[in-house]
């Protein structure tokens, strides 16, 4: 390994020591960690994937399969310009093909508010779902019927609750997290609509 990379190794894990390590986010291994830290040194700018592809190559770490978005399963607080994401923050101002690192003090909301476990029982669920296809035929927001469903949160901010969650399709509920949106769900016909978030 080059003194260079040593140097920004040193560096990187030692703001992971100070902030994401606290918050039980695990350091990286494998070699998705070069492109973090190749991220890292760019903050607070985005990088393209062609140009960490590049870098893999510049610095000989070998070949970048362009797949850090795993690494925002693991809660490291990635963003994207790829409106289809479903486990990053969506920067609409950023190019599709961007990441960015946003900091090192707290994990990727995204992906936690999407994977809580929570206490909808099944019999709750099923019956929350059969619900919603008697009154709109499915999906809370699309209305279409689906073989299953996505708990979909109403209020991402809240846990996963049975007055929180709603049967979406995997459209979109995937739509709603890209576009960071909330669900406010009409009472009565249960036609769930969105909303930016935190407009409760």
């Amino acid at each position: 390994m080059s003194r260079y990379l040593q140097d920004l190794e040193t560096r990187f894990r030692s703001a992971w020591e100070v902030g994401l390590s606290k918050h039980g986010v695990d350091y990286p291994s494998g070699s998705h960690r070069w492109a973090l830290l190749f991220l890292f040194e760019a903050m607070p700018e985005s990088r393209s994937q062609g140009q960490i592809a590049q870098w893999y190559i510049d610095n000989d770490l070998g070949h970048y399969d362009r797949q850090i978005r795993h690494l925002a399963v693991k809660n490291w607080p990635l963003v994207t310009g790829n409106r289809r994401s479903t486990n990053m923050t969506v920067d609409m101002g950023m190019p599709s093909d961007h990441i960015r690192l946003d900091g090192m003090n707290f994990p990727n909301a995204i992906h936690s508010f999407a994977n809580r476990s929570g206490s909808v029982s099944k019999l709750a669920w099923d019956e929350k779902v059969q619900a919603f296809e008697k009154a709109r035929g499915g999906c809370a927001a699309c209305g279409e019927k689906q073989a299953s469903y996505d708990k979909g949160h109403l209020d991402r901010s809240k846990g996963m609750v049975e007055e929180n969650v709603v049967p979406l399709c995997t459209g979109c509920n995937n739509h709603a997290q890209a576009y960071d949106f909330d669900f406010k769900l009409h009472p009565k016909s249960l036609k769930a609509r969105t909303v930016p978030r935190g407009n409760w």
